[in-house]
């Protein structure tokens, strides 16, 4: 049978004559003072934006250096491990998240050691974190 069978509607697709406009709402730049794109949100729900300093400049996560600090960019997160080795991961399963940050104590060739332990820079091929310095911004308010 065809589209019209006992019991069913055919499929009908309709647009509205007109295009609906929001003009009452405050855009995210002049709420938090800059472009979202340029800040996130930290665990607190402080605004934190990155701000490389002239020691991170130009410089790649390959040479990072004791006393660096990284931002994680993993969407799952990085496991720590007791040692830089892939297979160690810690007992308690300890992750850093996406945009959290870490200060470096130890390097080794495409790992760091940080307070919790090892982690590696890179898995299969993809950056883990990248170099950061952030800079907190002050409450505006909000």
């Amino acid at each position: 049978e065809g589209a019209g069978e006992a019991g069913k509607r055919p499929a009908h697709v309709s647009f509205a004559a007109e295009s609906q406009k929001f003009e009452d709402f405050t855009p995210y730049a002049k709420v938090y003072g800059e472009h979202p794109s340029s800040f996130f949100l930290d665990g607190k729900g402080h605004m934190v934006r990155e701000k490389k300093s002239p020691a991170s400049i130009g410089r790649d996560i390959e040479d990072v250096d004791e006393g660096d600090t990284l931002l994680c960019i993993a969407v799952a997160g990085v496991g720590y491990r007791t040692e830089p080795k892939m297979t160690s991961h810690r007992s308690d399963l300890r992750t850093v998240l996406e945009g959290d940050e870490i200060e470096v104590l130890e390097t080794k060739v495409n790992w760091v050691r940080a307070a919790d332990g090892w982690l590696p820079l890179s898995f299969k091929g993809r950056k883990m974190f990248e170099m950061s310095n952030p800079v907190a911004l002050q409450d505006l308010g909000l």
